[in-house]
């Protein structure tokens, strides 16, 4: 959104307002943009948007909108303050920046459905990060458990001083520590679908507890993956790398670890309470 900004003004947070903090002052935010140079795009009618938003009773309102420049067009580059400028026709300024915003980025804000409730943003989001949480769980999960597939075939045909890999005990052993994990992780994956199914309270607490242990199974499937690859899991001919690579991206899509630690932590003791 804040593209056709310069990065200095999109990274001060004394030159632009945040929301839902303070409310703007659009004579400020004039004076922030006098010296603005819209960045030049080659290719047509892409519109880059600036949008500054205002919290009101009736949810955000547009205060700023500018379009990139582009060659050939007139208005390219012009700020449109809908906020501050509304025609007789528009009965308000959410009208006006509805109208402004279709004029200038041919985006229509009109049939925009409001998702929650109003007020409750934040509490929408970790709704939504929650079932997010449930459903990727079960990623992390059938991508551990075929990385374990892979490597407990691959540790069974390898042999070394006459034998399979496998059969030694430092094998097993960090083998069936990997099952268990998956295993676990799919159990909190199946409660978490139970909780999310139903829309049971239990939700929350189930949903950190399914992204915890499926994060920890898929990446500890992948380092192992690795290791027990021996010197072969490390180059590009084995697919060792794509799982690795893959639990570092699941592991940190909807917040890492840590996060949802805490966020278990602060859910269980609000039970208690």
């Amino acid at each position: 959104m804040w593209s056709c900004l310069r990065p200095s003004l999109a990274a001060n947070p004394e030159r632009h307002a945040r929301y839902p903090g303070d409310v703007p002052d659009l004579d400020r935010i004039r004076r922030a943009l006098d010296a603005h140079e819209p960045e030049l795009r080659d290719a047509p009618r892409r519109a880059g948007v600036a949008v500054v938003l205002r919290p009101t009773d009736a949810g955000p309102d547009v205060l700023l909108i500018e379009r990139a420049e582009h060659p050939q067009d007139p208005w390219s580059g012009h700020m449109a303050f809908p906020g501050g400028r509304v025609d007789p026709e528009d009965p308000g300024p959410r009208a006006a920046a509805e109208r402004e915003t279709s004029e200038e980025v041919g985006v229509d804000l009109a049939p925009a459905e409001l998702l929650g409730t109003a007020g409750q943003g934040w509490e929408n989001a970790e709704a939504l990060l929650d079932r997010a949480a449930v459903l990727m769980a079960f990623e992390q999960v059938g991508a551990a458990e075929r990385a374990f597939d892979i490597t407990k075939e691959f540790t069974l045909g390898r042999y070394a001083f006459g034998r399979p890999v496998a059969s030694f005990q430092a094998v097993k052993h960090r083998l069936a520590d990997l099952w268990c994990a998956i295993e676990l992780a799919r159990s909190n994956a199946y409660y978490g679908a139970w909780a999310l199914s139903g829309d049971e309270p239990e939700l929350a607490v189930a949903a950190a507890g399914a992204r915890i242990a499926a994060t920890n199974a898929l990446e500890l499937a992948a380092e192992e993956m690795v290791q027990l690859h021996g010197g072969v899991g490390f180059t590009w001919e084995y697919d060792c790398h794509l799982f690795y690579r893959r639990s570092k991206f699941l592991g940190l899509a909807l917040g890492s670890n840590r996060d949802w630690s805490d966020k278990l932590v602060r859910r269980l003791a609000a039970q208690q309470a």
